[in-house]
């Protein structure tokens, strides 16, 4: 059982190695030009697909589950952590998150109080000093929206948030599937990277 998921594990990551090396040195590569629905289709495991302004994208799978988070990890081994569609840390990044609390953020995409909830973020600042932000947030439900992925359409719902803190705002947008689940995701990760955008590959999504 074991060699049978470390295999599956090499050929999703020799897919994805491949669709990077297709790439020009120093170019950021757009994920979307290097995939097809024929690849996602024969990958062994669910894909994510992710892209950060300036620094290209690519795809992830699954690297491990612990305690209701799961971490993604690219071809060359950054890793994104996530809990319920929410981004709670990432690794490998010149400015990580660290952590942050997005219990509020839960909450108000899952039927609870929609104004004026908290969120707690920790990142590396200057001299790789870590950070701490405390946000106050408000959500709003922008209607429906559909989600084309390589040929398929799926139906959201998108919700828009945004966090207001000394001196900084974040925008974040989730787009909801009907049956539960972050299809696809626009969320910040610290000033220095900006937002980490994301999409749920597979019909089925991990969360």
């Amino acid at each position: 059982m074991m060699k049978t998921l470390l295999l599956r594990a090499g050929a999703a990551l020799a897919l994805i190695a491949a669709l990077t090396a297709c790439t020009p040195k120093g170019t950021p590569p757009d994920p979307r030009t290097l995939l097809t629905a024929g690849q996602i289709s024969m990958s062994p495991q669910p894909l994510l697909l992710s892209k950060i302004d300036g620094l290209g994208g690519g795809t992830m799978i699954v690297a491990g589950q612990r305690d209701g988070v799961v971490t993604w990890r690219t071809a060359d081994f950054l890793n994104f952590s996530y809990r319920d569609g929410l981004l709670t840390a990432t690794r490998g990044l010149s400015s990580d998150l660290m952590s942050a609390d997005v219990s509020g953020t839960h909450t108000a995409l899952t039927g609870g109080p929609m104004q004026d909830y908290p969120r707690f973020a920790s990142y590396l600042g200057a001299d790789d000093e870590t950070e701490l932000r405390a946000f106050r947030c408000v959500m709003r439900n922008a209607g429906s929206d559909t989600v084309t992925s390589f040929g398929t359409l799926f139906p959201t719902t998108l919700m828009q948030e945004t966090c207001y803190s000394p001196g900084l705002q974040i925008d974040n947008r989730y787009w909801l599937a009907p049956g539960g689940g972050i299809r696809r995701s626009f969320q910040w990760v610290s000033p220095d990277i900006g937002y980490l955008e994301t999409e749920q590959l597979s019909k089925n999504i991990i969360e």
